[in-house]
């Protein structure tokens, strides 16, 4: 019935609503011919500090005729209400905004916001002397869209004295401080942002990649952890938000205080092989939330080609099926890693099935090559890390001072099985290859 209600109604709002918002400057003379229509009740709605429609131009009153609205069983009449924003009204629904604030309802009453001692209070309920903001309002009885609004249909009415007039109650945007905590529980100040609520960013399982949402960044670190206290013992909630009074339209809260943990450098979590080679950076690090098969996906050259100082955390998960060849006559260096830095960590990660071909070899001397990477720099870290594979000599290899190994060409890769890992010479080749099981460095032996 409520409902039936409300689209008898929309016929005469959307006639009255464009009559008084296109009559701007002349509203008395608009009064008067609605009055004439019948349609003498009339609803304004103040949207004080706020805007209809993103304009300054536009005033919303809503006008009903007694004649057309439903009566009680105590001989009211009654009509429901549409909030000037409501989609019910079509192409007469006005959007209402105010920048920096969130519209906490309609009210039938506005006063200036005060102390006991009727000292003049801001927005946030602080004292307009000492934050020098402009005075705010308090709102009462806050008008509920879904009950009806009675008239007495015996009253004498005129448009031009509105019946109602309901005030838009405007909340100011809550000011989350951000802290970084460092692992001395030092806590440092980060950003401020305002808003009227925040989501705790979460990663995205399509690219890998962390969405912030709204969270403040920290330069070259990733977001961990959020908690609502400096000893980080509180998490925070999924969503963060601030307080505010339905009663009264008030905000209760000023500032919300948010710690935050980061890790160092730019993080991924990995599903898909898809997602690591779209994320390869030579300073990323890697979570494995899965087993990347890149029987379908080319290895990143990023990474073949240049030099890692990241980490890898497989959790042990796989990465197989990679295929890599050296073709670059200038390369220093080459494996699935070109190099893997002093800073580089990878652990509890299967490489299985992995195969790297010195094709075309280098017209360089002191060039190093290896299955997994080319040079291993001292500090580098490796901790349950198997691989098996093949690394394979080309038959267009230069004779050169090249350095190569089954798992490095230079350096030490102390801490990875890769006892399953074998050296060949291709076919054709006019080259020998010796494997020295004890250090598994491979001697190539150029031939004449």
């Amino acid at each position: 019935m409520k409902k039936t209600s409300k689209l008898i109604c929309l016929s005469v709002l959307l006639l009255a609503v464009i009559a008084c918002v296109t009559a701007c400057g002349k509203w008395g003379d608009t009064y008067a011919a609605l009055d004439g229509e019948g349609y003498t009740v009339s609803i304004r709605y103040d949207v004080g500090d706020g805007v209809f429609a993103g304009t300054n131009d536009v005033s919303v009153v809503d006008v009903y005729s007694l004649d057309d609205m439903k009566t009680n069983a105590n001989g009211e009449k009654y009509t429901y209400l549409l909030t000037p924003d409501d989609a019910a009204r079509g192409q007469s629904a006005f959007s209402v905004s105010n920048n920096g604030h969130f519209l906490a309802g309609w009210y039938q009453e506005r006063t200036p916001r005060v102390n006991d001692k009727g000292e003049a209070l801001d927005e946030y309920g602080q004292l307009c002397s000492v934050s020098g903001k402009a005075q705010g309002y308090v709102y009462a009885k806050p008008w509920d869209f879904d009950k009806p609004l009675t008239v007495d249909q015996n009253g004498q009415y005129s448009a031009s004295e509105n019946y109602m007039t309901l005030y838009a109650a405007w909340v100011p945007y809550f000011n989350f401080e951000f802290y970084t905590v460092d692992a001395s529980g030092a806590a440092t100040p980060l950003e401020t942002v305002q808003a009227i609520s925040l989501d705790l960013p979460e990663w995205n399982e399509n690219t890998g990649k962390l969405d912030m949402k709204k969270f403040p960044k920290a330069d070259g670190q990733t977001f961990e952890s959020a908690y609502m206290d400096a000893a980080l013992t509180e998490v925070a909630p999924e969503t963060l938000t601030g307080t505010w009074d339905p009663a009264t339209g008030t905000a209760t809260t000023d500032t919300i205080k948010v710690y935050t943990t980061w890790m160092e450098g730019e993080w991924f979590r990995i599903y898909t092989a898809e997602q690591f080679k779209n994320n390869s950076r030579l300073g990323g690090n890697y979570i494995l939330c899965a087993d990347l098969d890149f029987s379908n996906t080319v290895w990143s050259p990023t990474l073949s080609n240049g030099v890692f100082a990241g980490k890898i955390i497989g959790s042990g998960h796989k990465i197989s099926n990679v295929s890599v060849e050296q073709a670059d006559i200038s390369a220093y260096y080459g494996g699935i890693f070109g190099g893997l830095s002093e800073t580089a960590e990878i652990c509890d990660v299967t490489f299985e099935n992995i195969t790297y071909k010195i094709g075309a070899g280098s017209r360089m001397q002191g060039v190093s090559f290896g299955l997994l990477a080319g040079t291993v720099s001292e500090g580098a870290t490796f901790k349950n890390v198997t691989v098996s594979g093949s690394l394979i000599v080309g038959a267009n290899c230069y004779p050169g001072d090249y350095a190569v190994g089954l798992i490095c060409g230079q350096g030490s890769a102390a801490g990875v099985d890769h006892s399953s890992v074998t050296a060949s010479a291709e076919e054709g080749a006019a080259i020998t290859v010796e494997t020295n099981t004890e250090n598994g460095v491979v001697t190539v032996t150029f031939g004449s």
